[in-house]
């Protein structure tokens, strides 16, 4: 009997390694199709989380200090379906209740709705503008999501697989410059009850900013750098959850009737949200 237990130890100690073994090698061989779905009447609620720490100089002297921590509630509605592949989608951003509004140096609001056309590709094709408010606000926003869409592989990918969004940028002063976000499939897991690629991403993000108000003329550029990782549910084709670590400066005149001022914003901190529910979705 010692002999026969013996022997069968052998091969189930084998079993086990080989078990946990092709347990490994799945991950690798797994393939996925990134991309975003659409379908109607669907609805992603998401839970934001921004905390950053904000310093202005105004004429090279610190005029304010702040560190803060923000909670949005975004709803991401798909308002009509156009084509195989596309839709106009409504995005809402509201402040979460209780939360007191960090300062926001793009823009502070309560509640603001923009509303696009958005491929599975991660594209914006097209800022819908008489429903997205304030022009300058959906400029800025057209520059900054070209160059942050993440542009999904058209063919299915791997663990380990890499690729990047570049833009190429001519700013005032005729200088060319790049903005451009590199992403890699770390890993394929089961994250809040989807089967998700893990995908690490690593970029910039430069684009100006003019706003008039009043008599007032503000005229920036922002510049931007970001670490992060994002949880895509590749059945389901969205985005369950996203942590980051970002960098902004912001550099820019504001002009006051005859008065003139040069201003730098800093900012460094975290940005996350994660999915609460989903209305829509099969």
């Amino acid at each position: 009997m010692k002999r026969i237990s013996q022997g069968l130890a052998v091969p189930a100690a084998t079993l086990t390694f080989l078990f946990l073994y092709l347990l490994g090698c799945g991950d690798y061989d797994r393939q996925a199709l990134l991309n975003l779905k659409f379908r109607d009447n669907q609805k992603l609620f998401y839970r934001s989380e921004i905390k950053k720490s904000t310093e202005i100089h105004e004429n090279n002297k610190l005029v304010f200090s702040n560190s803060g921590k923000t909670s949005l509630n975004t709803v991401e509605e798909v308002r009509e379906l156009l084509g195989e592949d596309s839709a106009r989608v409504r995005l809402v951003y509201s402040k979460a209740p209780g939360s007191p509004l960090a300062s926001d140096t793009l823009i502070s609001f309560d509640s603001v709705m923009i509303e696009y056309i958005q491929n599975g590709r991660g594209l914006i094709v097209e800022f819908v503008r008489e429903d997205s408010g304030n022009s300058d606000m959906i400029n800025y926003y057209e520059k900054l999501y070209e160059q942050m869409a993440p542009m999904y592989p058209e063919e299915p990918v791997t663990r380990g697989y890499t690729w990047s969004n570049s833009v190429k940028l001519l700013l005032a002063d005729g200088e060319i410059t790049d903005a451009a976000t590199t992403y890699k499939v770390r890993a394929f897991v089961r994250e809040g009850g989807y089967d998700c690629a893990v995908v690490e991403y690593t970029g910039n993000t430069i684009v100006p900013y003019r706003h008039e108000l009043n008599g007032s003329r503000i005229i920036r550029l922002d510049k931007r750098s970001a670490r992060g990782v994002f949880y895509l549910a590749y059945r389901e084709g969205f985005i369950v959850k996203l942590e980051e670590i970002f960098e902004y400066v912001g550099e820019g005149t504001r002009y006051d009737d005859n008065a003139k001022a040069d201003f730098v914003v800093k900012e460094s901190g975290t940005y996350s949200y994660h999915l609460l529910r989903t209305e829509g979705v099969r």
